[in-house]
């Protein structure tokens, strides 16, 4: 106990020498930790209950997502306070650069470092001096601080904990360092000492002389231009690959010490725009000696002509390592450039700017690329108009048709305020899908080439034949393109933005109209079934469409068109079968059609039975008429002859208006005249043809059919009267 507490005292002692004497312990460097927000973490792989299994028993999420674990470790200077915030943690002390001579300053960090059955182990600096940067370089750093706990990445990939890390610390900055993760990241260190002395920027790591694609992405994404790079030539190429878009800041000494000593008090005006004029040919040349200026201006001219930064990069490696120039003497905070060499012809503006060159001391230049001064530059991009009537369909001002897998054109143009040509012409397809626009699918023309990225390919195939145009509107240089695409998927929305290059790409504007896939025909419902009908039959058709919409129908029968717009009505009445053809077509073209049959059938049949038959002359008869086919009228005829001696009550004629249904049966009585001749005899010998009894039937469709009752007529009501009057006896009485 009585070490524990030595150990305390002893810390305390070094940490208030420190802070009181050590000529980098500023004022701001006391305060420590005060943005709360810094770390933000996340735990994106646990619940919320969870801990971490594969790291320690100790720790859960609450503990360090966020930047609690931050505030209440402030709250505590002591080992034992420390401890009871994270289990097992211990308190050092580590020297994070080594004695400079002929001084023995060293940089303390004071660090709560928490070991982990695995070695990891998170580390707290909320009072460290330079402790933004340790906040991350203690994860790549194992012989220095051991390893970090990172809840995202677990330093798979330190250039990308780097972006990642600069991506949750920074969200408002336009200037960063770029450092190397060589050399123990000593440069590294360097970096965060002058984000703590002044120049609080997002710190970058990269592996190779030129910049990692994936951080110069990154630095575009957050809109940095101004680049501090720090590492010696033998780390970095002289703009570490950049050749526009950026102001690239480089400062160096014989170490890190004198490397600090140099960023801590660099000229005022390396950031920001800088302009020098120029002679009458465009180029610069400020405080070049006389003997090299017929060199540095024809490299100018072939950077003028170029305009790529190449040459411009090849004169200034000329001057330092061929010719090992001494420019000017170490520069303060209110130093002027001592030499300047570019080229600024109203077209194209690129500098390098020399504050110092010593090969065998240090320097301290920048280079100004083009595409830095945005605010001479003004470049403009714009959809002009999309396809024809035969491709695309026009929904309003802002939306658009197109059919899948048919060509669309899409016209583009760009222009610039300056006199050189332009470079290309872009077009970005973008919906919700996509992060940003950036990720979305684009489609890039030149002057001598077509591309695509792979989400345009995904989505859509490139029909372009011709190349970007170059030309001039409104004054203006400009470059127009014809993108012609098919877009693959229905059913899809992607708002156009275009962007345009004149050494440096535009930010895609977005030209507020939007371009929506129509792959589906209309569907079209109320077509009737197979089944057959009587007549006269009604039906309609709609057409709906839940995309481009319906344009039109139409509906076909026998040679003769009714047209519509999302419906038809019509009425069959032919009898037979009735053959349509229904096509309907949307505003993009997809056409649905469909053939079907409506079969009118109109059977009907009339039949009847009399009682009795045979039937004695002078009886009355009744006729059941049964008719199938919704009669609505039947008529029954006797023989003329018949006729003939029918009786006034009973005329032998009958015509009726009938319940109309599907079946329908009806009793129809009748005298027989008694002076019907018989056709059959007593012993039912025929002795005349049976008598025929016209029927006939009428539906509601004017259909008649006919038909005949056979009657036979044999003997008389009277015969039975005659065989009564001899049983009685009565004639012999008379």
């Amino acid at each position: 106990m009585k070490k524990n507490k030595l150990t305390i005292l002893i810390v305390a002692l070094l940490i208030s020498i420190l802070i009181t004497s050590n000529v980098f312990a500023y004022e701001y460097e006391k305060v420590g930790w005060t943005n709360e927000g810094k770390p933000k973490y996340t735990w994106s792989t646990l619940n919320s209950n969870e801990t971490l299994k594969d790291y320690s028993s100790h720790l859960k999420k609450s503990d360090i997502s966020g930047s609690t674990i931050m505030t209440r470790l402030r709250s505590s200077y002591s080992l034992k306070g420390r401890a009871s915030k994270i289990k097992d943690s211990v308190l050092m002390q580590n020297k994070l650069l080594v004695p400079t001579s002929p001084t023995n300053n060293f940089d303390y960090s004071n660090i709560t470092y928490y070991n982990s059955p695995m070695g990891l182990g998170y580390t707290s600096w909320y009072d460290s001096l330079y402790g933004v940067f340790i906040d991350y370089t203690s994860q790549f750093s194992p012989e220095y601080l051991g390893k970090v706990i990172d809840t995202t990445h677990k330093n798979v990939d330190i250039v990308k904990d780097s972006i990642d890390f600069a991506n949750i610390q920074y969200s408002n900055t336009n200037s960063a360092y770029l450092t190397t993760t060589k050399r123990g990241m000593g440069d590294s260190r360097v970096a965060a000492m002058s984000s703590r002395g002044g120049k609080n920027y997002p710190i970058y790591l990269n592996n190779g002389e030129n910049i990692d694609n994936r951080v110069k992405s990154a630095m575009q994404k957050k809109g940095i231009k101004n680049i501090y790079v720090l590492g010696g030539s033998t780390i970095f190429n002289y703009t570490a690959g950049l050749t526009s878009g950026f102001n690239v800041i480089r400062a160096g000494g014989l170490n890190r010490e004198e490397t600090k000593n140099l960023m801590l008090k660099l000229p005022s005006r390396v950031e920001g725009p800088q302009h020098y004029s120029s002679d009458d040919n465009g180029l610069v040349m400020i405080g070049v000696d006389d003997k090299y200026k017929a060199t540095i201006r024809g490299a100018l001219e072939k950077e003028k002509k170029a305009k790529d930064g190449s040459n411009l990069i090849a004169i200034t490696k000329y001057l330092n390592d061929v010719l090992k120039l001494v420019i000017g003497s170490e520069p303060n905070k209110n130093s002027n450039p001592t030499m300047v060499i570019g080229v600024n012809d109203g077209e194209y503006e690129a500098y390098w700017i020399c504050y110092w060159n010593s090969p065998a001391n240090g320097y301290v230049y920048q280079f100004v690329l083009n595409g830095y001064h945005t605010d001479n530059i003004n470049i403009n991009s714009e959809v002009t108009s999309i396809g024809t009537s035969n491709t695309v369909y026009k929904q309003n001002n802002s939306t658009y048709w197109t059919k899948t897998n048919t060509d669309v054109n899409i016209n583009t143009r760009g222009t610039v305020n300056v006199k050189s040509d332009m470079n290309g012409i872009k077009l970005h397809l973008y919906n919700s899908s996509y992060s940003n626009i950036n990720n979305s699918p684009y489609h890039e023309m030149t002057p001598g080439t077509i591309g695509t990225n792979s989400q345009f390919s995904t989505s859509f195939s490139n029909a372009t034949t011709q190349k970007a145009v170059l030309g001039t509107y409104n004054n203006l240089r400009a470059i127009t393109g014809r993108h012609t695409i098919r877009a693959k998927e229905s059913g899809k929305s992607y708002l156009l933005h275009t962007s345009a290059q004149y050494g440096f790409w535009s930010n895609p504007i977005s030209s507020e109209i939007t371009l929506k896939t129509d792959g589906d025909p209309p569907l079209v419902s109320g077509i009737p079934s197979s089944q057959d009908r009587e007549g006269p039959f009604e039906f309609t058709l709609k057409a709906t469409d839940l995309l481009s919409g319906v344009k039109s129908m139409t509906l076909t029968r026998n040679g003769k068109t009714i047209t519509g717009t999302n419906s038809i009505t019509t009425t069959v009445d032919e009898e037979g079968e009735n053959k349509f053809v229904v096509s309907s077509i949307d505003n993009v073209g997809n056409i649905f059609t469909k053939e079907f049959t409506v079969n009118i059938d109109r059977d009907l049949t009339i039949s009847g039975v009399i009682d009795p038959n045979p039937s004695p002359a002078g009886k009355k008869v009744s006729m059941d008429i049964t008719t199938i086919g919704k009669a609505k009228r039947i008529k029954i005829v006797f023989p003329d002859e018949l006729v003939k001696l029918a009786t006034v009550d009973s005329p032998l004629k009958f015509e009726k208006a009938i319940t109309v249904e599907p079946t329908h049966k009806e009793r129809i009585h009748a005298w027989l005249p008694l002076e019907t001749p018989v056709t059959l005899d007593k012993d039912n010998i025929r002795v005349k043809p049976a008598y025929k009894i016209y029927i006939e039937a009428e539906n509601t469709y004017g259909k008649i059919v006919k038909g005949y009752i056979d009657l036979d007529v044999q003997g008389s009501i009277f015969d039975k009267l005659q065989y009564g009057i001899k049983a009685t006896g009565y004639d012999r009485k008379k």
